[in-house]
Protein backbone atom coordinates (compact mmCIF):
# COMPACT_ATOMS: atom_id res chain seq x y z
CA UNK A 1 0.00 0.00 0.00
CA UNK A 2 0.96 3.63 -1.10
CA UNK A 3 0.22 6.93 0.36
CA UNK A 4 0.81 9.85 -1.70
CA UNK A 5 -0.09 13.57 -1.74
CA UNK A 6 -1.96 14.70 -5.51
CA UNK A 7 -2.38 18.21 -6.44
CA UNK A 8 -3.86 19.05 -9.56
CA UNK A 9 -3.76 22.58 -10.97
CA UNK A 10 -6.36 23.85 -13.73
CA UNK A 11 -5.22 24.22 -16.85
CA UNK A 12 -3.77 27.87 -16.72
CA UNK A 13 -4.32 28.15 -13.26
CA UNK A 14 -8.27 29.54 -14.12
CA UNK A 15 -9.84 29.87 -11.01
CA UNK A 16 -12.99 27.17 -11.83
CA UNK A 17 -13.54 25.95 -8.11
CA UNK A 18 -14.88 29.71 -6.73
CA UNK A 19 -17.66 30.55 -4.88
CA UNK A 20 -19.66 30.47 -7.96
CA UNK A 21 -18.18 27.48 -9.51
CA UNK A 22 -20.74 25.15 -6.88
CA UNK A 23 -21.39 23.08 -9.86
CA UNK A 24 -18.34 22.44 -10.70
CA UNK A 25 -16.90 21.58 -7.20
CA UNK A 26 -19.84 19.42 -6.50
CA UNK A 27 -18.34 17.28 -9.57
CA UNK A 28 -14.82 16.87 -7.55
CA UNK A 29 -16.98 15.84 -4.23
CA UNK A 30 -19.12 13.46 -5.56
CA UNK A 31 -16.24 11.85 -7.99
CA UNK A 32 -13.89 11.78 -4.55
CA UNK A 33 -17.17 10.37 -2.79
CA UNK A 34 -17.47 7.56 -6.01
CA UNK A 35 -14.09 6.84 -5.46
CA UNK A 36 -14.08 6.30 -1.34
CA UNK A 37 -17.03 4.31 -1.78
CA UNK A 38 -16.38 2.06 -4.98
CA UNK A 39 -12.77 1.52 -5.67
CA UNK A 40 -10.01 0.09 -3.15
CA UNK A 41 -8.20 2.92 -2.00
CA UNK A 42 -7.87 4.74 1.30
CA UNK A 43 -9.07 8.55 1.43
CA UNK A 44 -7.25 10.99 4.29
CA UNK A 45 -7.76 13.99 3.49
CA UNK A 46 -8.91 16.66 0.68
CA UNK A 47 -9.63 20.25 -0.68
CA UNK A 48 -10.73 22.27 -3.45
CA UNK A 49 -9.51 25.48 -4.06
CA UNK A 50 -10.10 27.86 -6.60
CA UNK A 51 -7.15 26.56 -9.38
CA UNK A 52 -6.31 23.42 -7.64
CA UNK A 53 -7.20 20.51 -5.61
CA UNK A 54 -5.44 18.19 -3.44
CA UNK A 55 -5.87 14.55 -1.95
CA UNK A 56 -4.19 12.46 0.40
CA UNK A 57 -4.93 8.94 -0.27
CA UNK A 58 -3.48 5.34 0.12
CA UNK A 59 -3.63 3.10 -2.99
CA UNK A 60 -4.02 -0.67 -2.56
CA UNK A 61 -2.22 -3.19 -4.90
CA UNK A 62 -6.00 -3.78 -6.15
CA UNK A 63 -6.00 -0.28 -7.27
CA UNK A 64 -2.85 1.13 -8.70
CA UNK A 65 -3.58 4.00 -10.96
CA UNK A 66 -6.04 5.85 -8.91
CA UNK A 67 -4.46 9.54 -9.92
CA UNK A 68 -5.22 9.17 -14.01
CA UNK A 69 -8.23 7.34 -13.92
CA UNK A 70 -9.59 10.22 -11.40
CA UNK A 71 -8.11 13.23 -13.04
CA UNK A 72 -9.31 11.56 -16.38
CA UNK A 73 -13.19 10.93 -15.09
CA UNK A 74 -13.00 14.49 -13.49
CA UNK A 75 -12.14 16.53 -16.87
CA UNK A 76 -14.96 14.78 -18.64
CA UNK A 77 -17.23 15.67 -16.16
CA UNK A 78 -16.32 19.27 -15.80
CA UNK A 79 -16.31 20.17 -19.24
CA UNK A 80 -19.74 18.28 -19.41
CA UNK A 81 -21.01 20.42 -16.55
CA UNK A 82 -19.12 23.92 -17.98
CA UNK A 83 -21.12 23.02 -21.31
CA UNK A 84 -24.38 22.87 -19.68
CA UNK A 85 -23.64 26.62 -18.50
CA UNK A 86 -25.26 30.08 -20.27
CA UNK A 87 -22.60 31.07 -22.18
CA UNK A 88 -21.28 33.54 -20.03
CA UNK A 89 -20.37 32.06 -17.12
CA UNK A 90 -18.46 29.14 -18.18
CA UNK A 91 -15.04 28.54 -18.33
CA UNK A 92 -12.59 28.61 -20.92
CA UNK A 93 -11.27 24.85 -21.55
CA UNK A 94 -10.41 24.77 -25.19
CA UNK A 95 -7.03 24.35 -26.10
CA UNK A 96 -5.02 24.14 -29.47
CA UNK A 97 -3.34 20.82 -29.14
CA UNK A 98 -3.37 17.68 -31.90
CA UNK A 99 -4.83 15.26 -29.69
CA UNK A 100 -7.55 17.06 -27.60
CA UNK A 101 -9.58 20.29 -27.81
CA UNK A 102 -10.39 20.73 -24.19
CA UNK A 103 -8.12 20.42 -21.07
CA UNK A 104 -9.28 20.87 -17.81
CA UNK A 105 -5.86 19.51 -15.85
CA UNK A 106 -2.54 20.60 -16.22
CA UNK A 107 -0.32 17.82 -17.41
CA UNK A 108 2.03 16.67 -15.35
CA UNK A 109 0.50 16.52 -11.67
CA UNK A 110 2.43 16.54 -8.77
CA UNK A 111 2.14 13.26 -7.03
CA UNK A 112 4.19 12.91 -4.13
CA UNK A 113 5.06 9.31 -2.20
CA UNK A 114 4.13 9.93 1.85
CA UNK A 115 7.07 8.34 3.20
CA UNK A 116 6.86 8.98 7.29
CA UNK A 117 4.56 9.74 9.51
CA UNK A 118 5.83 13.29 10.46
CA UNK A 119 5.23 13.87 6.50
CA UNK A 120 1.80 12.16 6.52
CA UNK A 121 0.31 14.39 9.32
CA UNK A 122 2.50 17.46 8.06
CA UNK A 123 0.84 16.91 4.57
CA UNK A 124 -2.69 16.61 6.07
CA UNK A 125 -2.66 19.56 8.20
CA UNK A 126 -1.43 22.04 5.09
CA UNK A 127 -4.39 20.67 2.73
CA UNK A 128 -6.87 20.87 6.53
CA UNK A 129 -5.80 24.62 6.51
CA UNK A 130 -4.97 25.55 2.89
CA UNK A 131 -8.52 26.86 2.63
CA UNK A 132 -8.12 29.32 5.51
CA UNK A 133 -5.09 31.22 4.58
CA UNK A 134 -5.90 35.07 3.51
CA UNK A 135 -4.90 34.96 -0.36
CA UNK A 136 -7.77 32.28 -0.87
CA UNK A 137 -10.14 33.84 1.46
CA UNK A 138 -11.98 36.44 -1.37
CA UNK A 139 -12.08 33.00 -3.75
CA UNK A 140 -13.58 30.60 -1.32
CA UNK A 141 -16.02 32.46 1.04
CA UNK A 142 -19.20 34.83 -0.11
CA UNK A 143 -18.83 36.83 3.04
CA UNK A 144 -15.64 37.09 4.96
CA UNK A 145 -16.51 35.19 8.03
CA UNK A 146 -18.37 32.82 6.15
CA UNK A 147 -17.47 28.61 6.17
CA UNK A 148 -20.71 27.57 4.95
CA UNK A 149 -18.34 26.42 1.36
CA UNK A 150 -15.42 25.16 4.12
CA UNK A 151 -13.95 22.99 1.15
CA UNK A 152 -11.84 20.22 3.01
CA UNK A 153 -12.95 16.96 4.43
CA UNK A 154 -11.25 15.21 7.11
CA UNK A 155 -11.08 10.84 6.99
CA UNK A 156 -8.72 10.29 9.71
CA UNK A 157 -9.10 10.75 13.30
Amino acid sequence: MRTQFLTAVAERRMPIFTKDDVDLIEVIKSSIAFYALNKPFLLHEYCVMPNHIHVLYTETEYNLGFKNSFLSFTAKEIIKCNNQRVEIDRHDFLVNKADRLHQVWRRHSKNILVKSKDQYFAIASYIHTNPESEFWREYIYKEPKDSRLKLTRRFWS
